[in-house]
């Protein structure tokens, strides 16, 4: 379609624009495509879980140099004066019942439901902050100890 010298059974130059309401609209990226409803490659559509209805399912590895996930937040909240950051005993304590860090989804979780990369992402930053203020505070404590040994060995 639209080459003189087509090698393929199906050969087309220019853009592509496939389903209902696009005939005869010129709306579709110059070497491109646009659809209208779901894409699916591979052998089969992934369905499983809160997974049934995606514009993309693809049955097999992507390769990509580069991938955007918009999200609605990031974990920047942490920082803020009002941030209840939990005590190290009270995260313990919770791996010690869950097998996982609180506010991090379980491997039973993510079998389920697939990986969210976008809120994974926000969860992880979320958990580096979190590590990032308990080792300013095991710093103020470990110079307050070492003033303090100081002192006693003056």
């Amino acid at each position: 379609i639209g080459t003189p010298t087509p090698v393929n059974k199906l050969d087309v130059q220019g853009g592509i624009a496939i389903g209902a309401g696009y005939a005869g609209i010129k709306i579709a990226p110059t070497d491109g495509a646009i659809i209208k409803g779901n894409v699916i490659i591979g052998q089969q559509k992934i369905i499983t879980g809160p997974h049934i209805n995606n514009k993309l399912s693809v049955d097999g590895k992507i390769v990509a140099k580069e991938v955007y996930v918009t999200i609605s937040g990031w974990a920047d909240y942490v920082f803020a004066k009002d941030y209840k950051l939990l005590s190290l005993p009270e995260v313990e304590k919770y791996i010690i019942e869950n097998n996982h860090l609180p506010d991090v989804p379980s491997e039973k979780e993510i079998m389920k439901n697939g990986n969210n990369l976008g809120f994974t992402d926000v969860i992880l930053l979320k958990k580096v902050e979190e590590l990032t203020l308990y080792m300013i505070q095991l710093q103020k404590e470990n110079k307050e100890m070492k003033a303090l040994l100081e002192k006693i060995t003056k």
